[in-house]
């Protein structure tokens, strides 16, 4: 496994297209994260997803985060209690 010192890994509720305030939120601390601390993100959605990159950004299946080819340096979870419920119930 590679040393990912500059890696970090942000679990999210999903990757879409459409607006998601907390997708777009993380979206937002990757790019910063990325210009001022050259930390690169991979996303880990919760929801599985077709994309394997936004943008930049590489996107791997929560499933797959038991082995990830990098070892992340830094792990942030975003949570808010409905975001991982389609109907967005608790």
């Amino acid at each position: 496994m590679i040393n990912g010192a500059g890696v970090v890994w942000q679990i999210v509720p999903r990757i879409s297209d459409n607006p998601d305030g907390v997708t777009d939120y993380a979206f937002n601390l990757a790019n910063d994260l990325w210009a001022n601390l050259g930390l690169r993100t991979v996303f880990a959605p919760g929801e599985p997803s077709q994309a394997s990159k936004k943008g930049e950004f590489e996107i791997a299946s929560i499933a797959d985060a038991g082995t990830p080819p990098v070892k992340p340096a830094h792990v942030i979870l975003h949570y808010v209690n409905y975001g991982y419920q389609k109907r967005g119930l608790p």
